[in-house]
């Protein structure tokens, strides 16, 4: 039987008074009789008016259907994403306690990828089903065919460049890169790379920011206001991590928190997918701790921070805007507010 109960003219007046709360209408069907409640266009099953109140018009809404969209509340986006961020912290804080900080090993990465996957995605939808009345995919994460060209876009976007860095470093002599390890055992090690980055970075920190805390803040602020606010409180983020995990206070990290997170906003806005700043994500982590982490051992580095800074740093992070602009050329209103459209 249909959790809503047809009312015709005939049994329902279309000059139905505003102050009703309620009406009960019954219908019979065989033996089974469900009840529903009638409430006028416009008003709430409380009995308080709301937007869009149309006079005569009638909205049927059974019991169940109250008590599912009980659970459901809008509150403030500012109280929202503080919700957010105080889960994420307790959460990374969690897993420095239960994994430790200690000399790399694979198994430890392999458990903090699945635990930051593991408890941020179902945190971040419990808060949109719960407090924002919205799903994932209203966040620009569809899972979907509909996430394949802004993941590559977003790959793309990086390793085209930093390929570009990493030569013209090279070539200039500013760093060397020696591998350890044959080829073929270093090229095998980066499929299990790329997923340990996708689950324990790109897709929980993606989500968390360049989705739900940027759409919460884009309900309220125009586009290029609400990522220059996601990016300061990504750079606040990953800097109390990081001065907690290693007993220093480093500005330089805040710094390039800041402007990392600023390139990821401008291509969630221009793509209007949050899969091309996972992708972006991936591709960035996974050819930097390939190179870079000495822990590991894959390549011994002479000039390490040369070849962070220019390959991994200021040369992609400055074109992968451009990039993504020729992908996608449809116009970006930076000074709009979004509203509440990513709440579908």
């Amino acid at each position: 039987m249909s959790d809503f109960a047809a009312a015709s003219p005939a049994r329902v007046a279309r000059s139905v008074s505003p102050t009703a709360s309620e009406m009960e209408v019954v219908r019979k069907a065989g033996s089974k009789t469900q009840h529903a409640t009638v409430l006028p266009l416009g008003y709430s099953s409380k009995g308080h008016s709301t937007k869009g109140c149309h006079g005569g018009s009638v909205r049927l809404r059974t019991r169940r259907h109250w008590r599912r969209s009980a659970y459901s509340v809008n509150v403030h986006p500012y109280i929202r994403i503080g919700v957010l961020f105080l889960g994420l912290s307790v959460i990374w804080l969690f897993m420095m306690l239960a994994t430790g900080n200690h000399q790399y090993s694979l198994s430890r990465h392999v458990l903090n990828a699945a635990l930051a996957s593991a408890l941020t995605v179902p945190l971040i939808a419990l808060l949109r089903s719960r407090l924002d009345r919205g799903t994932l995919a209203g966040l620009g994460l569809p899972f979907s065919s509909a996430a394949i060209r802004p993941l590559i876009v977003g790959a793309v976007a990086f390793v085209l460049p930093s390929l570009t860095g990493i030569a013209i470093v090279l070539i200039l002599g500013w760093s060397s890169i020696v591998p350890q390890f044959p080829m073929a055992e270093i090229i095998a090690f980066v499929p299990l790379l790329i997923i340990l980055v996708f689950f324990f970075e790109a897709l929980p920190e993606e989500l968390a920011f360049r989705g739900y805390i940027y759409a919460a803040l884009a309900e309220r602020h125009s586009r290029i206001v609400s990522i220059i606010v996601q990016s300061a409180l990504f750079a606040c983020w990953g800097a109390a991590l990081w001065t907690i995990s290693t007993g220093t206070v480093a500005l330089d990290r805040f710094v390039m928190f800041a402007a990392v997170a600023f390139v990821l906003g401008l291509v969630r806005v221009m793509t209007g997918s949050v899969w091309a700043c996972v992708g972006l994500h991936t591709a960035w982590q996974t050819t930097a701790q390939l190179i870079l982490h000495a822990n590991r051992g894959h390549f011994a580095v002479d000039g390490a921070e040369m070849l962070q800074m220019i390959a991994f740093g200021v040369v992609p992070f400055s074109l992968v805007a451009l990039i993504v602009g020729l992908l996608y050329r449809a116009p970006v209103g930076w000074l709009q507010v979004e509203g509440t459209v990513g709440r579908a």
